[in-house]
């Protein structure tokens, strides 16, 4: 639905044009409809407001190198996110490739492929690079066995995916449609990204691989068409509201109360975090004193804070989150490796439960969320 998408990231800007985010949102969404110009205004209008952000000079340099050609804009926004944020790996992987095939500088690109090996050294549930690394690097069969490691550990769609596109740069045509096939079976149905994928380029034209595709965009489409998108649901919905007050400590983060695991906590809520997270210290507690158990840790996952900046944390199960009386179960969030981290609540996070009206004025946030869920 990306018209919608873009509709309401336009909407949402003309009540709060000083978000950046909400331009490189939107940026995304127009790079998916191909509208690469526009694109590349919303990630410089994001830029310009929060300059110092290595991932918005990253996602401006993604689209230069990829759908437009831009050399010299490209390599500059690489390398301006590197120097921002000199720990981020996959940033290397992107410019250690536009080096070698691009730019057709082996010294640099192998510089920046080695710092790949020496930042990304373990096995996460998604966005590995280390596989991609040693293969531009030719080192085609460590590049396969750390992928058997990454599958072994996290069998999911992200990683099946990965393992397609690291087959299709090998030239291993097989091996390509059959990982790209479990990516699909565990509910991978990014079609777009798949079409605009560099890497599939050597099995694009290939029968099998056409006919894998056209395949499951049938299943998609008639699972589409069983469970149509409902557009007045919310006449018919009952909800549960709740209004919370909060303390605003400004750039968009509020101060709340809630319970977790009926222990009370203070959070920040956060309008740009992506996910619940709390600190070790917490953590620790929360385990030591049996508001956690071993059984809720569910291992490690990427995420990502109202700065943009992304982090790898241990990814655990709340089986209980109580805010202003709505209680919400089952609710995924990170343990961030940081003592003194403080404990955010993301938007996105509480925005799949339901409804959230944020009113300054009277510094409240007002909760809705089905009584289904």
């Amino acid at each position: 639905m990306n018209d919608q998408a873009i509709s309401d990231l336009t909407e949402v800007i003309t009540i709060d044009s000083t978000y950046a985010f909400y331009y490189s949102s939107r940026g995304e969404v127009k790079k998916l409809k191909k509208d690469y110009v526009g694109a590349i205004a919303d990630f410089s209008k994001a830029i310009s407001i929060k300059p110092d952000n290595a991932w918005l000079h990253f996602g401006r340099a993604r689209i230069k190198d990829q759908f437009l050609n831009d050399v010299d804009g490209a390599l500059k926004d690489y390398s301006e996110a590197i120097s921002i944020r000199s720990d981020y790996y996959y940033t290397y992987l992107a410019r250690g490739r536009f080096y070698k095939e691009k730019i057709k500088d082996e010294k640099k690109a192998k510089e920046d492929l080695l710092m790949v090996l020496k930042l990304d050294t373990a096995v996460d549930y998604s966005g590995n690079c280390r596989g991609y690394a040693l293969f531009y690097l030719d080192r085609n069969k460590e590049a396969i066995e750390w992928q058997n490691k990454v599958l072994e550990e996290y069998p999911n769609e992200y990683n099946y995916y990965d393992a397609s596109c690291l087959y299709s740069l090998m030239k291993l045509p097989k091996e390509a449609i059959d990982n790209l096939r479990l990516a699909f079976e565990n509910g991978f149905r990014n079609f777009i990204r798949i079409s605009e994928d560099e890497d599939f380029d050597f099995v694009k034209n290939n029968p099998d691989f056409i006919s894998l595709i056209n395949e499951w965009k049938k299943k998609h489409e008639l699972t589409k068409s069983k469970n149509p998108i409902e557009t007045k649901t919310e006449e018919i919905q009952k909800y549960q509201t709740a209004t919370i007050p909060m303390k605003s400590r400004g750039s968009g983060t509020y101060e709340v109360s809630c319970k977790v695991n009926d222990l009370k906590l203070n959070f920040i809520f956060d309008t740009g975090a992506s996910d619940i997270s709390i600190s070790q210290t917490e953590a620790l507690f929360m385990l030591k004193n049996d508001y956690l158990t071993e059984a809720d840790i569910k291992g490690k996952e990427k995420y990502i804070d109202a700065n943009g900046d992304i982090s790898v944390g241990t990814k655990i199960m709340l089986k209980k989150v109580e805010i202003g009386g709505i209680v919400l179960k089952n609710v995924s969030a990170s343990v961030v490796n940081n003592k003194n981290a403080p404990l955010l609540f993301g938007q996105s996070a509480l925005s799949k439960y339901g409804k959230i009206i944020i009113d300054n004025k009277k510094n409240e946030i007002t909760i809705s969320v089905p009584e289904s869920k």
